[in-house]
């Protein structure tokens, strides 16, 4: 790709310039931001696990998963926010929740 999606989406908003050993300078953030959604669907898949409630399982599991492959920074915020979000919409209409 190219242009303006290469803009938005490449350096996950912040710029790509990385010093001598080449590692990237929102490295920091990406990690944090792992581990509080990882940390978010450890305990949601736990809950999920207890209660035997499918939503919280499969959500939570997602949780955890997901940051291994989403690189970029906003994306990965932006799927965190969207996979809770989701979560509090199953639980408040009853969906897989038994």
């Amino acid at each position: 790709m190219g242009g303006a999606l290469d803009e938005f989406f490449g350096t996950g908003g912040f710029e790509n310039s990385a010093d001598e050993k080449g590692s990237d300078s929102a490295f920091p953030y990406k990690l944090a931001a792992s581990f509080f959604f990882g940390l978010i669907g450890f305990s949601v898949f736990l809950y999920g696990k207890k209660t035997s409630a499918l939503a919280p399982l499969l959500i939570g599991l997602v949780l955890m998963i997901y940051p291994y492959f989403v690189t970029n920074l906003l994306l990965q915020c932006g799927i965190g926010i969207a996979l809770i979000m989701a979560l509090f919409f199953a639980h408040r209409h009853g969906i897989g929740f038994d």
